[in-house]
This record gives C-alpha cells, sequence and structure tokens, in this order.
C-alpha cells in the first residue's frame, strides 16, 4: 500500500456537515467518547486534552486506500466517505486513529495491529452505551405510561371513602402539627426529577450534578454541531447562516421539506444568539449552584464528566458587553 500524505486528502475533502449532517455529528460523538470513555486523554499541549481539540474529517477519492488517516500535526481524523452506510466499519476507523493520536502523542512506535484491537473494544463500548440508552429511555417511558394510568385515580367528594365529618378536627393532635414543606420543594426536585439520568439520585449534590451535566452535554453537541465539528475554538466562517438556518425553522424548499422559514435572517441570529447565551448562563448557574461540591463530583467522573461553561463558551463568539446608558435605570 502506498504511503498517502495528508495534502491528497485536503485535494479530495468532503463537507460532511453539508451533504449528511447527521453522520458527521454522530462521527464527532464517537469520538469524542472514544478519547474519553477509553482514557486517551493525555495533555497535547500541557492544557488541553487531545479529546477537547480534535476535528474529525472526510475524504472521498477511490484511488486513496485508507479507511482512515490521523493527521499528528493539526489532531485531524481522516475518514474515507466510502465507508458511508457501515456505522460499525466508521467506529473502528475512529478508534484506530485514536490509537495512533495516543502513539503520536507519547511518541510510541505506530503499531498498526494494538489500533485496530482498540477499533474493536470503541465498537463494543459504543454499542453498549447506546443500548443502555435505549434501555433507560424504556424504563422511562414505562414509569410515565404507568404514572398517567394511575394519576386520575381518585373518588369524588362525599363518597363512602370520605371520613365521617368532624366539627372538632381541628383540636386534633394532627391538627396542631407544624406544616409539612411543600411537597415540590427544591430538595425534592433536586432528588428525584433527574432520576432518568442515572437513577434514583440519593443526595441533593447528586441531583443538581445530574442537572448540570445533562444541560452542560445537550448544550455542547450543540455548539459542537455549529462550530462544523471543531471543539477547539469559535468557527466564525459560516456560523451565523448555521445559525439563522437553525432558529429560523428553515425547512423549506431548500431543506427538502414543505414548510417555510418562520423568521427572517436577523431575526434568527438574534434569536439563537439570546437563547444560546441564556443556556450557557444557565450552566453556569447550576455549577455556581454546586459550590465546592462541584469539584468532587467532577473528579469522580473523571474523563466522563460533562463539559464546563468555560469549554463551552470557547465554541461562541464574544458576547457583546452590557452598556448602561447615561439616564438609564437599568443595571
Amino acid at each position: 500500500m502506498r504511503d498517502v500524505d495528508t495534502r491528497e486528502l485536503q485535494e479530495r475533502e468532503v463537507d460532511m456537515w453539508a451533504e449528511a449532517p447527521e453522520i458527521a455529528t454522530k462521527a464527532v460523538q464517537v469520538a469524542y467518547f472514544g478519547f474519553k470513555e477509553l482514557a486517551y486523554h493525555f495533555p497535547s499541549d500541557g492544557q488541553m486534552p487531545l479529546g477537547e481539540r480534535f476535528l474529525v474529517r472526510w475524504f472521498d477519492d477511490p484511488a486513496i486506500p485508507l479507511a482512515g488517516r490521523y493527521d499528528g500535526e493539526k489532531n485531524h481524523i481522516w475518514i474515507n466517505a466510502a465507508l458511508l452506510g457501515n456505522p460499525a466499519e466508521i467506529c473502528k476507523t475512529i478508534g484506530h486513529e485514536i490509537f495512533h493520536a495516543v502513539e503520536v502523542k507519547n511518541r510510541w512506535r505506530i503499531n498498526h495491529e494494538a489500533a485496530e484491537g482498540n477499533g474493536e473494544r470503541l465498537l463494543d463500548a459504543w454499542r453498549k452505551r447506546e443500548e443502555a440508552i435505549e434501555a433507560k429511555a424504556r424504563d422511562a417511558s414505562a414509569k410515565a405510561a404507568a404514572l398517567a394510568a394511575r394519576a386520575f385515580r381518585r373518588h369524588f367528594p362525599g363518597s363512602s371513602f370520605d371520613a365521617a365529618y368532624d366539627e372538632h378536627a381541628f383540636q386534633t393532635v394532627e391538627a396542631r402539627q407544624p406544616h409539612a414543606r411543600a411537597q415540590y420543594g427544591y430538595e425534592v426536585e433536586g432528588k428525584y426529577n433527574t432520576a432518568w439520568l442515572s437513577g434514583t439520585n440519593s443526595s441533593v449534590g447528586e441531583g443538581a450534578f445530574g442537572r448540570l451535566e445533562a444541560f452542560a452535554s445537550d448544550l455542547f453537541q450543540l455548539v459542537v454541531q455549529l462550530n462544523r465539528g471543531r471543539t477547539d475554538a469559535w468557527d466564525s466562517t459560516g456560523w451565523y447562516d448555521r445559525v439563522a438556518s437553525l432558529y429560523s425553522g428553515d425547512l423549506g424548499r431548500n431543506a427538502g421539506g414543505s414548510l417555510e422559514p418562520t423568521m427572517g435572517r436577523q431575526a434568527s441570529i438574534n434569536t439563537g444568539l439570546a437563547d444560546l447565551q441564556s443556556r450557557l448562563d444557565f450552566v453556569r448557574e447550576l455549577e455556581k449552584q454546586m459550590g465546592s461540591q462541584l469539584a468532587t463530583f467532577r473528579a469522580a467522573r473523571g474523563a466522563l464528566a460533562a463539559p464546563t461553561s468555560d469549554q463551552i463558551a470557547r465554541l461562541l463568539p464574544p458576547r457583546i458587553p452590557h452598556r448602561t446608558f447615561v439616564g438609564s435605570t437599568s443595571t
């Protein structure tokens, strides 16, 4: 097999975010999971782990006999577009190239047999992850259906099930007890409303961290997609066009659907920026709410911990500073 230069791949690059965005998104998710789950998160520059600055790129050329290639200079994972339609091979190829990334970082000798084994392990771990997510979804649906089935099973006032009227009931011992706290107080909400994430939580802190991970992970995946897969910095090229398309509900003829955009370009951009920044502010509030427990929970999660607000903010455009006008009562 002839050696292939990275420049050849660049000449035959395919913009998978435009051709098949769902496949491009899944490839980034698999690679991010591979770096984290398989513990290959060695610092590449003393500050930022490999798994937080990689880029998945695609090439299409029948004359290039490669399933994938790792570019150690830029930390880019190249995948052959000929693998489209074969998600298992795409996953194994990503695992193969991740292993080469670790070899390059640690200056190990290149070992293709070990890289192939790593591809197989990543495929197995990814399938187990998807099965676990599907099982949780089925369990959550079953619980929701059970709750809905008995939500309105109650007798009407005045039936034979009611206790007899007692005009002195206010003088009973039970009536003089201190009033119970609200049934849906913060503690109950924090402990049980996120139980679908990882089973019933045992503490308020665990419930709060579950909410933080859910919001931070979803927001990170969205901004990565808006960045065309980049996870190291904001990609300004075409970024506002993608935000406008996303927040306008653009499902019209140009997008392959029958609906028309509901908002204009500038209104969509303004709405999108406000939404992204408000969600980022909420992640920061959840982090602040955790206090000193945040570091403890993140250390326990290790490489699987959700991205921080600083990592998410790195993928968004700079926020326009708030200026108070002279004579304004706003702060």
